[in-house]
């Protein structure tokens, strides 16, 4: 309400008459005064009457009420809503030649489902150890990784999620397992063993399908010894085992998985956890000595104890001998050499039973890391793997591999790994599982017995005897 001052009212001070008539418009003044402020008064009352009114009002049910709070006008901008930055999926490879794969993968998921996919390359195993472990401590640990095997997830017991409910679990006999647990994702899979020629078996009139015990096995080298200027070979195997120990326990690591493997069914570690406490089952030890001294008897000489790998796998690219040692990673090499003959993997037929299957097992498996922020990304990245043939199409085009959750047979270019493919999908595959033994009952160990029974300085039945009792000694002395 303004204030008046004196100064504005309408009769000057200095022309203020002293007359009865100047005293009466005074007090009239004084009484209008009185009467504006009463009226004044009684509209401020029923201006607050009427806020209460409203406010009773506002807070009956399905009204507005003064306690739920409206959102800050900064906080909302019409039309658009507020984003929430989703972190890339983070991958982690130790494997250069894997690398081109994972880049078309990661753009090829990008695409399909708007997020943004980073492949890591670590080379070198130290580097990618510690690598990934300042990462972790740094919280910026990758969501999938690549390990090679148990000993690997053994080292992330504790990084690694539980995949055993995934529904490509049951689809495959390859997944990596720790303790009771599914972990790892195969990528690829790898056969090794015996790598026929089948030009030269066709002209010996023999059918590698019989080839799966030892007194078909005997018969056959036998024939292909009395055939050799027919068919211009100089022995039945290439076989090398004096190349060094580091190169060689590929070979050594093959030729004793035929104890450990042959005949059993996927995973089964049995012998290995024997062989652990000291153990062998006699018979079939014996019966493996037996055809191991079988192989070196028909295997190129100069090779079996002189020559390399590279004397092994030329001999044999130049049909010189009918069968060698390998792996399907050989393929691209026979091709650069300029092979034409029709290769593909072959049994080792050991023991009276027929053993109608050959090795293999996937070199590299994917795992989750617990900490993912992109947990359920991740496990669809996994689920295309193992159901999309055009994923597995950029694995074998562009890593040179056969995906271990492979449909289809089209995109292989490797005659290995089609040979590969049709053992896989017969169900006719056996377990590598040297790696599963511990150090001591390593290449160092089983190197000097293979190249004295090459070298026929102890016979088969010296060789059982002499590594039967060393393994139970490793085992005693591991104990005490």
């Amino acid at each position: 309400m303004k204030r008046f001052r004196e100064d504005d009212l309408w009769v000057v001070r200095e022309r203020r008459t002293q007359t009865g008539v100047a005293k009466s418009q005074k007090t009239n003044r004084v009484q209008l005064s009185l009467l504006i402020l009463l009226a004044l008064g009684l509209l401020l009352v029923a201006i607050f009457i009427t806020i209460a009114l409203i406010s009773q009002h506002l807070t009956e049910p399905g009204m507005i009420s003064e306690s739920i709070p409206l959102p800050e006008p900064s906080d909302v901008v019409p039309g658009i809503l507020p984003e929430t930055e989703i972190p890339p999926l983070v991958i982690a490879l130790n494997r250069i030649e894997w690398s081109p794969a994972f880049e078309a993968l990661a753009d090829k998921f990008e695409t399909e489902k708007s997020v943004d996919v980073e492949v890591l390359l670590i080379s070198g195993y130290e580097d990618y150890y510690a690598t990934m472990k300042n990462l972790e401590s740094s919280n910026e640990f990758p969501d999938l990784f690549l390990i090679n095997g148990p000993e690997e997830a053994s080292l992330w017991s504790q990084q690694l999620e539980d995949l055993s409910e995934e529904p490509w679990v049951g689809k495959t006999p390859f997944a990596l397992v720790s303790g009771q647990q599914v972990v790892g994702f195969p990528i690829d899979l790898a056969g090794s063993g015996l790598i026929y020629n089948k030009s030269l078996l066709d002209q010996a009139g023999i059918d590698p399908a019989t080839l799966t015990n030892r007194s078909a096995w005997g018969i056959a080298l036998q024939t292909l010894e009395k055939k050799k200027k027919l068919l211009g070979i100089n022995a039945p195997l290439a076989l090398a085992l004096n190349d060094g120990r580091q190169q060689i326990w590929s070979n050594s690591r093959i030729l004793l998985n035929i104890y450990l493997s042959s005949g059993m069914t996927y995973k089964n570690s049995l012998l290995v956890n024997q062989l652990q406490k000291g153990e062998v089952e006699k018979v079939r030890f014996q019966q493996f000595a037996d055809y191991l001294d079988l192989l070196f008897r028909h295997s190129e000489p100069e090779i079996l104890l002189q020559g390399t790998l590279q004397d092994q796998y030329r001999a044999f690219s130049e049909g010189r001998t009918v069968f060698t040692l390998g792996s399907s990673d050989l393929d691209p090499s026979l091709q650069a050499a300029g092979v034409t003959f029709e290769r593909g993997f072959i049994p080792f037929g050991a023991y009276t039973p027929d053993t109608n299957g050959i090795f293999a097992e996937p070199t590299g498996w994917l795992v989750l890391s617990r900490s993912s922020p992109n947990s359920d990304l991740a496990q669809k990245f996994l689920q295309n793997l193992a159901n999309q043939d055009s994923y597995q199409a950029v694995l074998s085009n562009k890593a040179n591999v056969l995906p271990a959750m492979h449909n289809q047979m089209q995109t292989l270019g490797n005659s290995l790994q089609k040979d590969l493919f049709r053992w896989n999908q017969a169900g006719h595959i056996y377990d590598m599982s040297p790696d599963q033994l511990p150090l001591n009952l390593g290449a160092d160990f089983w190197g000097p017995l293979f190249e004295q029974l090459a070298a026929q300085t102890i016979t088969s039945q010296q060789f059982v005897e002499r590594a039967s009792r060393s393994i139970s000694d490793l085992a005693h002395e591991q104990g005490s």
